[in-house]
């Protein structure tokens, strides 16, 4: 197990004493235990990427289904109950939920998230899958449509990021998508085209937004039509039953309570479980991640749009912070231990480093955030129901972030109790802070807080 009090004392990783005689209070008090034998390979979305319906749609932030699957089978719902994942992300939580029988409620400030989480978890019917086909044969001859060429002007936010005979097509395919009128096939179309639009472009995913890398997609009519090939396959050796589908909306988890209410009284059913994993306080910025996803699927217009997601997410990332925040005496006392080392890296560096100046704000927006987030999760739940929290440590400075001991602290005053802290695998940071820090390789770890509502 990774020793985290060994190396809080052996490293005086903290100047402030009551913050340190704090965290390894919190590490004593609650049952740590140790099954990185079994979840090491679960926290993280790449054995999504040959299973059904979970590799739709490649999630970088998520974690596989198999995690999802244990922890309902550990939270003991019944067909009465449903699921609820407050941070969607593509639906890993309300797919694995509906295919094992149980409904699913899933919010997320991301429209396109909560747009495939819908899709993925729905039910299709004969007729559906009928029409799906008759919709995939008409793909390989989309090149010989006589589709007037779209201005690509009109779309400045993304251009820059596409060769453009790459995008044309993508632009045709979303045309031809907009002519179908069986909605659930063409909300299947759509989740389809969204998956593949990163493969497209000239840009991929990597760490905190999209880094140049030139597609390998040569025929973009051709890969689509893989796809949704794919797509129809899954949907004939497996489907979502009717009395088991999933529903998300796009919303702020703050507002989490009014959705849990609502889809109650819709289904007659009762909330059985939270199973969900928050953005982590990383300082990555989601919405950069997934700005060409949503532009081209219109769930955003401009960078107004953008910015309109990211004011209303949890403040998990500096460009995210700006209001004076009343927190927690130890969340303002970690903030403030990051603070007090920026001087020593600067000297160091010989430079002003301007983003992690703006990091000790984040951390308290983040806290703050959460603590309003597993409030409206302890609203939510019944007594003695579960909710389940994945989540990563994180460092700045060589100052660890126990996020999963915090997350447990801040449950205890809202309504939880912990029941316990379960060690997933080793987290990783930055190659250079392990240089300077050589003890984070051994310190940080992912987690699952498993808190039961008193």
């Amino acid at each position: 197990m990774l020793n985290l009090i060994e190396n809080i004392n052996k490293y005086d990783i903290y100047q402030n004493e009551k913050l340190k005689d704090f965290i390894i209070s919190l590490e004593k008090k609650y049952p740590v235990v140790d099954e990185i034998e079994l979840f090491k390979n679960e926290v993280n979305f790449s054995k999504n990427a040959s299973i059904a319906y979970h590799g739709w749609f490649k999630y970088r932030e998520g974690y596989s289904h198999a995690l999802v699957r244990e922890l309902i089978k550990r939270s003991r719902i019944t067909t009465e109950e449903f699921v609820i994942d407050p941070f969607c992300g593509s639906g890993t939580t309300l797919v694995e939920a509906a295919l094992n029988g149980h409904h699913g409620l899933g919010v997320d400030i991301n429209p396109m998230s909560a747009y495939i989480s819908r899709v993925k978890s729905n039910n299709y019917s004969d007729s559906d899958l009928d029409i799906l086909s008759e919709n995939i044969d008409a793909i390989p001859h989309l090149n010989e449509e006589n589709i007037e060429p779209i201005d690509l002007e009109e779309f400045p936010l993304i251009r820059k990021y596409f060769k453009d005979t790459n995008l044309q097509q993508l632009l045709t395919i979303k045309f031809y998508i907009q002519t179908i009128k069986n909605q659930k096939v063409k909300d299947l179309f759509m989740t389809g085209f969204l998956s593949i639009i990163e493969d497209c472009s000239d840009r991929k995913r990597d760490g905190n937004g999209l880094k140049k890398a030139v597609s390998k997609v040569e025929d973009v009519y051709n890969y689509f039509y893989q796809k949704m090939l794919s797509i129809q396959s899954d949907l004939r050796i497996i489907r979502v039953k009717s009395d088991a589908t999933g529903w998300a909306v796009s919303d702020s988890s703050l507002n989490l309570k009014h959705h849990v209410d609502l889809y109650s009284y819709k289904t007659q059913k009762t909330p059985g479980a939270i199973i969900f994993s928050p953005p982590y306080a990383n300082s990555f910025d989601y919405f950069e991640s997934y700005k060409m996803e949503l532009a081209i699927g219109d769930f955003i217009e401009t960078t107004s749009d953008l910015k309109k997601l990211r004011d209303r997410a949890v403040r998990s990332f500096v460009s995210g912070v700006s209001l004076s925040l009343d927190v927690d005496y130890y969340i303002e006392a970690i903030a403030q231990e990051i603070e007090d080392s920026i001087p020593e890296k600067e000297s160091i560096t010989g430079r002003k480093d301007h983003r992690t100046r703006k990091v000790p704000k984040m951390i308290k927006g983040y806290f703050y955030d959460m603590k309003k987030i597993v409030e409206q999760c302890a609203l939510s739940l019944p007594k003695g129901k579960k909710c389940y929290i994945v989540v990563d440590q994180s460092s700045y400075l060589g100052k660890i972030i126990p996020t999963d001991l915090f997350l447990g602290y801040l449950g205890e005053e809202v309504g939880f109790k912990v029941s316990e802290i379960i060690i997933c695998r080793r987290a990783k940071t930055s190659g250079q802070q392990i240089q300077r820090f050589p003890y984070l390789s051994e310190s940080l770890r992912e987690s699952i807080v498993v808190l039961e509502k008193l």
